[in-house]
């Protein structure tokens, strides 16, 4: 009978060179581990990284040098960088439009959270909280 390591390393370096001849970038870990089923046990107490390190000859791992849960597997021969060259502006703006969506999501949030703290009260102490509507829609009003 095969080592099942050994048929699982065959495994993941057959599908990176397959991920690899169809789209030229890395086969991600992430996408990788649930199609091989039950590796688990199988590499314990490995984690699939440090499994797929041990095959440097066949494949190589590479990781995003900021997202560091951005790891993927390409073959041996091949070389990739996941960093690529962006533009100051558009990282600037991609910054404010992301810290505008989180002001507006946490005004929500936060006003829905009350709510639902409030409604825990019992009813003698919920009548005597007298919010008005427009403070509440201002609240949670989209700028």
């Amino acid at each position: 009978m095969d080592d099942p390591q050994k048929t699982l390393a065959d495994e993941i370096v057959k599908m990176t060179e397959k991920y690899w001849a169809d789209e030229e970038s890395p086969y991600l870990l992430a996408e990788l581990g649930p199609k091989l089923g039950s590796y688990r046990d199988i590499i314990a107490p490995l984690t699939l990284k440090q499994f797929a390190s041990g095959l440097s000859d066949r494949i190589k791992v590479v990781q995003h040098s900021s997202k560091k849960a951005k790891i993927g597997l390409i073959p041996a021969a091949q070389s990739y960088s996941f960093d690529q060259v962006v533009e100051a502006a558009e990282v600037a703006q991609e910054v404010a439009e992301t810290k505008s969506k989180e002001r507006r999501r946490s005004n929500k949030y936060v006003v829905l959270n009350f709510l639902q703290a409030l409604a825990t009260l019992d009813d003698e102490d919920l009548r005597g909280v007298v919010i008005p509507a427009f403070v509440l829609a201002k609240l949670v009003k989209e700028k």
